[in-house]
Order: structure tokens, then sequence, then C-alpha cells
């Protein structure tokens, strides 16, 4: 009793902090604490099918692009309603929703794949994906190679302070459905998955459905990431949201904290935020190549990740008493 009532004060403290956080810092810090909620829940959300269920999704990136795209054309095409706030929060919930049922959809073609011929055929999804949004037919919706951006009425409300907050949120409920996963049936499923399919589905475990909740998951998880991302920049293009850097940056930050457990992929990223961060503004043209060397030397040395080798030392001190 003692101890929950600990961990519930521990938490609410941590909370009270976060949520005071912009009344102590300047704008450039809020500006990075935003983006590591951003950053943090785009791992978390990939460690759903990469850490919990173990298929490498390269793709993943996909529905980070395309939560953003929904959101900013949502809130377009809802500006009938003539309230920007409605329009916005009706557009923000929209649009993950929207990400996910499109993580269901593609996983009927997907999920006839696995192991490496999977993450393949993911990333080659993100070709797809830029090519058919940077596409002059759709250029009406999505504004071709310019980008899209978010309506004004609109975007005259985001500033770093509401960013924050917002990111802030999704960020935690991300954080709360991943540790709800891991102590769940869903998630001792996604386990058995992971260590033997086969095995799994002889005992029993309906597989196909469990799949495909996780990728649902995993992309409306996603989705809102790009979306509080739209709603901090207020404007973005294919080249970004749908590049091989975003493409690669959840598994980088889920790898270097560690897959499998909630802390690993936030300790990824704020490693990453920080690390980038004192990058681009010190050594820009090093910063691709500084942070795969990195990944490289992480994924050699230790590829459970920082989480997974402080849990390893943690037990050999522990059995040593």
């Amino acid at each position: 009793m003692k101890r929950s009532s600990a961990k519930l004060l521990r938490y609410a403290l941590i909370l009270t902090i976060l949520i005071l956080l912009p009344l102590l810092t300047t704008e450039y810090q809020r500006n990075v604490l935003t983006f590591f909620f951003i950053y943090a829940t785009l791992a978390l959300s990939y460690d759903i099918l990469g850490g919990q269920m173990g298929y490498m999704n390269l793709g993943h990136g996909v529905f980070y692009g395309l939560g953003a795209y929904m959101f900013a054309i949502l809130s377009e095409e809802l500006l009938v309603l003539e309230h920007p706030l409605t329009v916005a929060a009706l557009s923000f919930l929209a649009s993950g929703f929207i990400v996910g049922g499109f993580g269901w959809l593609i996983s009927f073609p997907f999920f006839r794949l696995r192991g490496f011929y999977f993450a393949v055929a993911t990333l080659g999804f993100i070709s797809l994906v830029n090519l058919v949004v940077s596409s002059a037919e759709l250029s009406w919706l999505t504004g071709g190679f310019t980008g899209i951006s978010m309506p004004l009425s609109i975007s005259l409300f985001s500033n770093v302070t509401n960013s924050y907050y917002l990111a802030l949120t999704v960020f935690l409920v991300s954080t709360l459905i991943l540790s709800k996963i891991i102590n769940s049936k869903l998630g001792l499923a996604l386990t058995s998955i992971r260590e033997d399919e086969d095995a799994a589905e002889s005992s029993g475990v309906d597989t196909t459905r469990y799949k495909r909740l996780a990728i649902f998951l995993s992309a409306l998880l996603a989705g809102y990431a790009g979306a509080s991302y739209m709603w901090f920049q207020t404007h973005t293009n294919p080249r970004f949201v749908f590049s091989l850097d975003i493409a690669f940056l959840p598994i980088t930050m889920a790898l270097l904290g560690g897959t499998g457990t909630v802390l690993g992929p936030i300790v990824g990223a704020v490693i990453f935020t920080i690390v980038y961060q004192m990058l681009l503004t010190n050594i820009p043209a090093f910063t691709k190549l500084v942070i795969g060397s990195v990944l490289l030397c992480i994924g050699l040395a230790a590829p459970q990740g920082i989480v997974g080798v402080a849990k390893k030392i943690s037990r050999k001190r522990a059995l040593k008493t």
C-alpha cells in the first residue's frame, strides 16, 4: 500500500513539474521540449509493433506524415463550422482515428509477410505514399511538392505554449496506452507472437486479430504525433514527413533506449533530442553521420538498448549481493 502511494505521489510530482515547465523555461527550451514529446510519442507508437510484437515496421513514419496531412486537410474542410478551436479539436481527434483505420487496412496485404520481407515492403511504402501525396493530380488537396499549411484562422492559436501542452498530453496518453498494453492480454499475445508466431497460433492465439489491433494502435498514436507536429509547425511538405529521415527516426530512438519497454523509447527520445539539437547548433553538416555512427555502435555493443543494459547490470549486482 505504501509502495503504491509513493508511486502515485512520484507520478503526481512529475506531472506537476511538466505542467509548470512553460512558466520556468525560455521559448527555445519550450520548442525543444515540444519536439521531445512529439519524438517520444512517435517512438512509443513504434514500440507497439516493433518492440512488443517484433515486427520491424520501417514504414512507420508514413503514419506520422499522414497524421500531419489529415489534420491540415480536415481543418480546411471543416472551416464551414466557423469556430476555429472547435474545428481544430474535431480535426485533431479525427485525424488519429483515420490514420489508425488506414493502418488497419494496410495490415491485410502487409501481414502476409514476415521478418525481412515485411520490413522491406513497409520501407518501400514510404516512397509510394510520398509519390502519391506529391503528385500533381492531388495537389488541389495535398499541395503537391509545395506542401500543406494549417488554415490561418486556426494557426493563429498555435503558439509555442499551446503546442507544448498538446504534445505533452498526447505523450502522456501514449505512455499510458503502452503501459496498459504491456500489462494486458494483448501484451501477452504480442509477446507470444514476437517469440514464436507459429507456436502462438498453434496454441490458440488469434494472431491475425492481435496483429491488426496492434497496427491500428501503433498507427493511431503515430498519427497523433504527426498532428501535434502539424499544430506546432503549421506547415509541412512530403520531402520532410515522408522522408527516410523520418522513417528511421522512431526506430533509432526505440533501439537506442531499448525496445519492449515503456521507458526505453522515452530514454531514446531524450538522448536523441539532446544530441540532435546540439549537433544542429554546432555541426549541422555532420548531424546524420554522427547519429548514424552512434546508432551503429549501440547496435553492435548493446543491442538491447540503454535500458536493457541498465537492467542487466542491476540484475548482476542483485545476484552478487
